[in-house]
């Protein structure tokens, strides 16, 4: 029950955060109905700051207590025609591990901020991470929808 709750607080906390009046956020989720033995479900989104500055927010829940979790990739992508992206950078976990992974946890979620260019249109494509003494998995890309920089 502890676990359940935990989560809801966690998805309740993305969601009201990216409702806030200064972004215009998507938060998009996926649960897979248990498909996996490590993922429960997982959350991205990505928002305009203002000023230039984007920001990804995302969000990973095990099935259990992981000895880690997290985001093992986050490539953001711009879109240079209707439904057609570039990848502009790609950002890995162990790259920022405070940022991107959580030890010994049931779930991780956090933000990741970069520089964008008012008028373009990003999107972030995430791989999820997952390990404990089982083994370990990696979710499948996810994108999130795509917002305009301001």
């Amino acid at each position: 029950m502890k676990k359940r709750l935990g989560t809801v607080l966690l998805l309740a906390l993305f969601v009201i955060s990216s409702m806030m009046p200064t972004s215009a956020a998507t938060a998009e989720i996926w649960n897979e109905a248990r498909a996996s033995h490590y993922f429960d479900a997982y959350m991205l989104g990505i928002s305009a700051k203002g000023g230039g500055e984007m920001a990804v927010s995302f969000g990973v829940f095990g099935t259990d207590t992981m000895d880690k979790i997290g985001v093992y990739s986050l490539r953001i992508e711009s879109e240079i025609a209707p439904n057609k992206w570039i990848e502009e950078f790609t950002v890995y976990g162990s790259s920022d591990p405070d940022t991107f992974y959580a030890m010994d946890t049931i779930q991780h979620g956090g933000d990741f901020y970069f520089d964008g260019m008012p008028g373009v249109k990003y999107r972030a494509v995430m791989v999820a991470y997952a390990k404990n003494a089982s083994g370990y998995e990696y979710s499948k890309e996810m994108a999130c929808t795509g917002r305009y920089c301001e």
